[in-house]
């Protein structure tokens, strides 16, 4: 009979080490959820980490009554100031003012205005040029990062009849026909689990049932990963960045069925703004830095071929921008979408001659 001691042996101590392994990984994630409940928030490099919390309905959202700046060096004196309905603007009032037409301004990063001041920011400018011309609008700015064209319509649909706007301006660059985040979904999902109620077991133990697709502990370390590799290259973060979102957008105009989709959730936009808010839709299709360094805005084209398709009144800024391609303050520092103070002034401008000119909202 064969010695089967050496076997058992060598079997024992894989045993040993998944068991010990096993044990290891649970203490971690109890400690996190214990210690770090917060572990669970998306990450988003460049933005304070108490700035964004999980949401089940938008994949992410701000924390209303945030007050901070933004961690980078460079951008360190702006601050960023969150109202009660989680927007970085100041508190609206109840109802607009008849004589003074709301315009709800949509979108991402952008609108929000990273990485400039709440004032610098293309809707503000336009609000403040018109007051300047006797002709008065009140801004609401609903611009959250990482945002894409179904939130856009999540954020017009929920919040959009309690505003009332006149008009409604989107503000539209090339990434919004690309699918949310993986992360957004993630976080829904952790979020989903957390909230959910199982009779079967004590609350205790409720609170700690893991789940390896939710896991506290691999979101912090996600999230420290992340961080980790920006903070030690962000010049080649940022290029490997550009040229990822190049690749991406390329992937994604190729699809008919991405194009379509953008199409068709504008269009449905523009339809929810006549028929539920009496207001018209006006979209401005925002340039990145890298189709005006290669003349190329086919892109852009391509939302504007959409658009004029649907007769969604729209501005294209690709034009605006283009004579200033190489001006300093243009886009943030060796970012290839978010513009700087020119940039915002020019959209700004542009934005109150265009909604001045096209007489929306009795302007």
């Amino acid at each position: 009979m064969p010695d089967l001691s050496p076997r058992l042996t060598k079997a024992k101590k894989v045993a040993f080490f998944v068991a010990t392994l096993v044990v290891i990984l649970l203490a971690a994630e109890i400690a996190v959820r214990a210690i770090d409940p917060p572990a669970v928030r998306p990450a988003y490099y460049g933005y304070p980490p108490d700035l964004i919390v999980p949401d089940s309905v938008l994949g992410h959202k701000y924390r209303a009554g945030f007050r901070g700046f933004f961690p980078a060096r460079r951008y360190h004196q702006i601050p960023i100031a969150i109202n009660s309905q989680g927007f970085r603007d100041d508190e609206w009032k109840p109802r607009p003012d008849p004589a003074c037409p709301r315009v709800m301004v949509i979108g991402d990063s952008i609108t929000f205005g990273a990485p400039v001041f709440k004032e610098q920011r293309f809707a503000e400018v336009a609000a403040r040029m018109l007051r300047e011309r006797g002709r008065c609008i009140e801004t609401c700015n609903c611009g959250v990062n990482g945002f894409n064209i179904d939130r856009y319509e999540t954020v017009l649909t929920n919040l959009g009849p309690a505003l009332a706007p006149r008009i409604v301006v989107i503000g539209l660059c090339l990434n919004d026909i690309e699918p949310a985040s993986p992360d957004d979904d993630y976080q829904k999902q952790m979020l989903e689990a957390r909230n959910e109620k199982d009779e079967r077991w004590p609350l205790f133990v409720d609170r700690y049932r893991l789940d390896l697709g939710k896991s506290y502990a691999v979101a912090l370390l996600r999230a420290a990963w992340l961080e980790l590799r920006w903070k030690s290259n962000p010049s080649m973060m940022n290029q490997r960045y550009t040229e990822d979102v190049k690749k991406h957008l390329e992937r994604d105009f190729a699809r008919p069925s991405a194009r379509e989709h953008l199409s068709e959730r504008l269009a449905a936009m523009s339809r929810f703004c006549q028929t539920r808010l009496d207001a018209k839709l006006m979209v401005l299709v925002l340039p990145y830095r890298h189709e005006l360094a290669e003349r190329d805005p086919h892109l852009s084209l391509i939302i504007d071929g959409m658009l004029e398709a649907r007769r969604i009144p729209h501005l294209d800024l690709y034009d605006v921008f283009l004579p200033q391609a190489d001006a300093k303050g243009l886009y943030a520092y060796k970012d290839d979408c978010h513009p700087d103070v020119l940039g915002h002034s020019l959209a700004g401008a542009a934005l109150a001659n265009w909604l001045e000119n096209a007489g929306f909202g009795g302007l």
